[in-house]
């Protein structure tokens, strides 16, 4: 299951030129005013069919693309997981225990059913929010967050760009605002994690003196979004870092070493452990 859609997702953006933050042209338009097929995948939203008629006439979803015009729903009978990489019953599960307008797919009409002349929907991908979350439309439109793969020598720096889903607006901000994605005594910090992330796990982040997570220069040298410094794989087989470890592995190689540490640097301790694994 897929947790990187932003449901309501404030985006802030910083030092970049109109020109720069939305990039749009005349297929903006004409995306706006699509509607779900069968020919090519998109993004839907679903809500339950609450009829009561004979099954596949009735009991299954009600779906509609998102960020169009055009909220036109189609019934859709049941969902089709088989094109998917959702074949576990616990992901399936995740999807189908869903409230109204809580998950979105990405995928497609199926073929009409020649008995009931009933359609599926193919589903490709899906994505959930947090549990309980609603989305409203046109109030809310949703976006794919990923790196923009942008250096600055300055923060606030845009480092995530937002691509509007059926659309080409692109959005270049620094920094996400989840509250109307989030839940009460939910923490923010971890929920905006999971986001920018995208299933990937933090090794390693950037904190000031009281071992707080920061984005401020110099603390952050590159002001990385929730002070990401380190990423792993969930099998932890490849890790990718910023710092460079080798280079100050003793503390006589630090710019500076509280009198107490030995000749060893905190960091030598990224190389035990590799050791250690090694056997």
């Amino acid at each position: 299951m897929r947790t990187t859609l932003l449901l309501g997702v404030l985006l802030a953006g910083c030092g970049v030129s109109d020109a720069q933050l939305n990039d749009v042209d005349d297929g903006d338009l004409a995306a706006a005013q699509g509607e779900l097929g069968s020919s090519a995948r998109s993004y839907v939203v679903l809500r339950r069919d609450m009829r009561r008629c004979v099954a596949p006439m009735c009991g299954g979803y009600w779906a509609h693309d998102v960020n169009r015009a055009n909220l036109n729903e189609q019934y859709v009978s049941a969902l089709d997981f088989s094109r998917s990489d959702l074949q576990m019953p616990e992901d399936q599960a995740d999807v189908l225990s869903a409230g109204n307008f809580e998950v979105v797919l990405y995928g497609k009409l199926g073929p009409v059913e020649p008995r009931f002349h009933t359609r599926t929907f193919i589903v490709s991908s899906a994505f959930r929010g947090m549990p309980g979350v609603q989305f409203t439309e046109p109030a809310d439109v949703f976006y794919r967050v990923e790196s923009a793969q942008l250096q600055c020598f300055a923060a606030p720096c845009p480092t995530l760009r937002a691509s509007k889903l059926h659309s080409t607006t692109k959005i270049l901000h620094h920094d996400l605002d989840v509250a109307r994605a989030s839940l009460p005594l939910v923490d923010q910090n971890w929920l905006t994690g999971r986001v920018i992330e995208n299933g990937a796990l933090v090794a390693g982040r950037f904190v000031d003196n009281h071992h707080r997570v920061t984005e401020q220069y110099p603390l952050n040298p590159n002001g990385t979004p929730l002070g990401m410094t380190a990423l792993t794989t969930t099998t932890g087989r490849v890790t990718i870092m910023m710092p460079h470890p080798e280079r100050v592995f003793r503390s006589a190689c630090m710019s500076w070493a509280p009198k107490a540490w030995s000749e060893d640097s905190p960091w030598m301790q990224l190389f035990y452990n590799a050791r250690e694994w090694v056997g």
